[in-house]
């Protein structure tokens, strides 16, 4: 299932970057298997901040983070890992327009500043298997894209059947309280569950 989508946009020449963060810290799921298909929309290479990810040594891990302390964040929740790890072995994810990568949600990974003369514009496709269920206070939505929902975890929507759909556009509201309950709700439990 689909859980999220999000365009990741970097104006030309700006500050904006995405500092050290693990996709899964605040989505609420168990077990923690998620996938992030980023696409590119615009080539993304050094210049324009591409993403730089950590290869784990061992079992992938939840690291501890912090919320909201990141300025000039293209993510929204302005994260980042609150630990001592090795950055020493970066892989560089540099991708041209159309092409795309893949990170588990627990890969640490980060984004420099688009220093760039054009923008660079991603989009982050957040896939997960349908056993996985959202473990807070609310019922988040996904969208099937494979197979069917034997499990019954999450508001099931369905793709728009127009640009624009009235039916889309009032989903998508109804879908977002949630999601973004759901976030505020694990930003406080991490911040419990490390202290």
């Amino acid at each position: 299932m689909m859980l999220t989508s999000t365009f990741f946009i970097k104006e030309p020449n700006t500050p904006t970057f995405a500092a050290w963060h693990q996709d899964l810290t605040y989505y609420g799921l168990e077990p923690a298997e998620e996938v992030t298909v980023w696409v590119a929309l615009t080539d993304a290479n050094h210049a324009v901040g591409c993403m730089g990810v950590l290869p784990f040594d061992g079992a992938p891990r939840q690291m501890r983070h912090a919320a909201n302390v990141v300025e000039n964040s293209v993510n929204r929740a302005a994260q980042v890992v609150m630990e001592a790890f090795d950055e020493s072995h970066v892989v560089t994810m540099e991708v041209k327009a159309g092409q795309f990568s893949i990170h588990h949600g627990l890969c640490p990974h980060r984004s420099g500043p688009n220093t760039a003369s054009h923008r660079r514009i991603g989009l982050g496709l957040d896939y997960i298997p349908g056993h996985v269920r959202s473990i807070g206070a609310f019922q988040t939505a996904a969208m099937p894209v494979r197979g069917e929902d034997h499990w019954g975890h999450f508001e099931l929507v369905t793709p728009p059947k127009t640009e624009l759909d009235t039916d889309a556009l009032a989903t998508r509201e109804r879908a977002l309280a949630p999601y973004r309950a759901t976030y505020r709700e694990q930003e406080a439990l991490h911040m419990r569950r490390f202290a």
